[in-house]
């Protein structure tokens, strides 16, 4: 576990158990657990969970409940739990892939250079974009908010 180091009371027992839940919750659920900061008789854990094989996803109060279940009986009294839960959010752009990009770019009769030019982009990056790493979420958001505002500009599609 993540910033384990910054409770210095643990026991080696305790951490033990802290660290086998956390892989536990990493393994089955990837579900991420991390010790952040302690300060003010407070502990502040980061909780996140990832996309997983099996499509199971719990919310800010099932990830936060979870936290609690880990560090029960392992704060000492009067210690504070602070938990930050970030849920997993899909993407919400599947359908924007290389291929949707370049029926784009032919639908509205643009180059690789018109749209590098257009997204601020060299040309060298967006062929590695199209060839070598792939789309990341911004990317895919990117391309998706660039096409749809050419779109609503009503620019005219070129006839075939």
């Amino acid at each position: 576990m993540k910033g384990i180091e910054l409770l210095p009371w643990l026991t080696e027992e305790q951490k033990e158990l802290l660290k086998t839940s956390n892989m536990q919750y990493k393994r089955y659920g990837r579900i991420f657990i991390s010790i952040v900061g302690f300060e003010n008789n407070t502990v502040m854990v980061k909780v996140a969970q990832k996309e997983n094989d099996i499509p199971k996803y719990l919310s800010v109060k099932e990830l936060r409940e979870r936290v609690k279940g880990v560090f029960d009986g392992v704060l000492p009294d009067g210690m504070k739990l602070y938990i930050g839960a970030v849920p997993y959010t899909p993407d919400n752009m599947p359908g924007v892939t290389v291929e949707w990009i370049k029926e784009q770019q032919a639908k509205f009769g643009l180059t690789d250079s018109d749209l590098a030019k257009s997204v601020n982009i060299d040309n060298a990056n967006l062929h590695r974009i199209f060839n070598q790493r792939g789309l990341t979420k911004i990317h895919k958001a990117l391309f998706y908010y660039f096409f749809r505002a050419y779109e609503l500009q009503g620019v005219e599609i070129p006839k075939e």
